[in-house]
């Protein structure tokens, strides 16, 4: 067996994989469990990712994983990390190894281009398990009845409005402000303006403060109007319990027309503090795996509290990072 980089010849026999590993469709273009696309035939693969494939004696592609360039926040700095997406094996190269080889070999390239930590959503630990990575939390999806998050009277100090592609770049700047002095949630340089939202998302509403942004919401309408029909929330985050209340506000006036309020957790965020979760219903819980990639490179990179010192000595043998 051979690991190397994949390349624009690889394309059509990844894609193929991909399609078997995680039953997607050919046409359209598939898309990885991640959401992040499959490179396309390009001469070079799209920056910011490096995609490993592991291939037999007969030149056959047999399982491929990706590198994520990605970086994380950790108590105010940003940590390199090497997150890691698409990982498919052929159900006759099963048991052989091939995982093991490509993560190996992946983790080798992250810890040479300067990765410090990685992260991963598994469909199975046991294979990550085995190559260092462990269980570090979970990220929640719930369904809330949406007449439960009640009526609210507007603040006469905030105002809401619907957003557009232009606002993208505030709503970035805005979430890295909050999420910089977390731990492990990912860094977003932010895109330039866009005409519209991206794919997906239907609707951007903002609460501001006197022309600041102090919290928003992404979502997807969905369809229908009865019993059935669901407001998807992709991300709600505000910095204040006001901006919070607003959110709730709007979020909560849908319930004539979307019964169920479909949304992700973000731990400690004031919204989360007014939802009604004691009688929320979990629609998906995706476990999520962590390793350092260089342990000295992980404890040298965050942040730490200002008040914290002392030394501590220890050793780390790692066989597959290296």
């Amino acid at each position: 067996m051979v690991v190397r980089e994949l390349s624009a010849d690889d394309v059509a026999a990844s894609r193929e994989l991909s399609r078997l590993a995680f039953g997607l469709t050919p046409d359209p273009p598939p898309r990885e469990p991640s959401g992040e696309p499959e490179p396309p035939g390009e001469p070079e693969p799209p920056p910011g990712r490096t995609a490993y494939g592991a291939f037999d004696a007969d030149g056959r592609l047999v399982g491929k994983a990706v590198d994520l360039h990605h970086e994380q926040w950790w108590a105010g700095r940003s940590v390199p990390a090497a997150d890691i997406a698409a990982v498919a094996v052929l159900p006759e190269a099963r048991g052989r190894g091939v995982a093991r080889a490509l993560l190996t070999a992946l983790l080798r390239g992250a810890r040479e281009r300067g990765a410090a930590v990685s992260a991963l959503y598994p469909t199975v630990a046991a294979p990550y398990r085995r190559c260092g990575w462990e269980t570090g939390g979970a990220l929640r999806t719930v369904d809330l009845p949406t007449v439960a998050l009640g009526r609210h009277r507007p603040a006469p100090e905030l105002s809401v409005r619907p957003g557009g592609g232009a606002e993208l770049p505030a709503v970035a700047g805005f979430y890295q402000a909050l999420a910089r002095h977390r731990c492990g949630l990912l860094v977003r340089r932010g895109d330039p303006p866009a005409d519209a939202l991206p794919a997906g998302v239907d609707g951007l509403t903002l609460v501001e403060d006197e022309g600041r942004l102090v919290g928003y919401a992404s979502w997807q309408r969905g369809e229908g109007y009865d019993a059935t029909s669901v407001l998807t929330v992709h991300e709600a985050v505000t910095s204040t319990a006001a901006a919070a209340r607003e959110l709730a506000g709007v979020l909560g006036s849908w319930h004539s027309v979307a019964p169920t309020l479909r949304l992700r957790l973000l731990a400690d965020d004031p919204l989360a503090w007014l939802l009604p979760l004691e009688i929320a219903r979990e629609h998906r819980r995706q476990v999520w795996m962590h390793r350092p990639v260089d342990v000295a490179r992980a404890v040298g990179a965050r942040g730490w509290p200002p008040a914290v010192r002392g030394v501590v000595e220890f050793a780390v043998e790692d066989t597959v990072a290296g």
